[in-house]
């Protein structure tokens, strides 16, 4: 039987009982293995082997920027298909990669300027597509709402309160229905992209391709794009990160970055709030002329 049939047959499964979101990341999953798979020239099951499996990872370090942990999650994901079906192979036997141990960092305020001019001289450009001004929200909206890459494409049109300035989110990363918060930054550019009404339920719809956008054939593209007009390391979670910073540094308030972010526990959220030492060093040097008085 051949590979990607098996995982064809899993997702149909799995999508009759998983969320969106679960069914978005095995898709993902399946486009990316499909990929290497084809690649190597692997397509039956008898082919896989531990041998094979290290073969799949040197592929994906070498053909990918994937991350330790994305090339980690691929693989198991395949082996967790394999088990499912009572395969018996020594690509059990491959071992995965370390997990990175380097989280994402921030994107600071000088990389967030160049990043949104670069957006504007996007729209202004001949190439500019129906698509383009769809990238610029995209963007806008996760430095404007902090929301995880999964939750921002799963909005629908419906759930957009442009009254009161709040989305209802009906699929998180904690499976609750939450709402958020988003501001005058990305206000007028959510109106503009619902009145040209692409689509009647999704917000971030693909118009060349005449279907709802995802990460991996869609947005991760288009980071590449920006990265190599911008030269910075663009990243989703690098804007969430950015986003609780910058509200820290405003505001000093950990339990308020903590409920915007919808974190469980606060010890997540100082993560996220451990590089903003800006505000830190500010109010160091506004109260150091204290340590004058043991030479007076």
């Amino acid at each position: 039987m051949k590979i990607i049939d098996l995982m064809n047959k899993h997702y149909i499964k799995s999508s009759a009982i998983n969320g969106n979101r679960s069914q978005r990341e095995e898709s993902g999953h399946i486009a990316s293995l499909t990929k290497c798979l084809t690649e190597l020239g692997i397509t039956s099951i008898s082919d896989l082997s531990e041998d094979t499996g290290y073969a799949m990872i040197s592929w994906y370090r070498k053909n990918t920027d994937n991350s330790s942990n994305s090339i980690r999650k691929r693989i198991s994901y395949l082996k967790k298909v394999l088990k499912r079906y009572k395969v018996k192979t020594t690509f059990y036997e491959t071992e995965l990669p370390r997990q990175d141990t380097k989280p994402y960092v921030r994107l600071h305020e000088n990389e967030l300027k160049i990043i949104f001019r670069t957006l504007s001289e996007m729209m202004d450009s001949k190439f500019k597509t129906a698509n383009t001004i769809l990238y610029k929200l995209l963007i806008y909206m996760l430095l404007d709402t902090g929301l995880r890459i999964g939750e921002l494409l799963s909005i629908q049109i419906k759930n957009i309160d442009l009254e009161n300035d709040i989305i209802v989110l009906d699929y998180t990363k904690s499976g609750n229905r939450e709402t958020i918060p988003f501001s005058s930054f990305s206000k007028p550019l959510i109106q503009e992209v619902i009145n040209l009404n692409y689509d009647e339920q999704h917000l971030f719809f693909n118009v060349l391709k005449d279907r709802p956008m995802d990460y991996y054939h869609d947005v991760r593209n288009f980071m590449r794009r920006l990265k190599e007009k911008t030269g910075i390391n663009i990243h989703a979670h690098r804007f969430r990160k950015a986003y609780g910073t910058m509200i820290y540094n405003e505001t000093n308030d950990i339990r308020l970055v903590q409920k915007l972010l919808r974190h469980s526990k606060s010890s997540t959220t100082e993560i996220y709030i451990s590089e903003g030492m800006d505000n830190v060093f500010k109010k160091y040097h506004e109260v150091s002329d204290i340590f004058k008085k043991v030479k007076e």
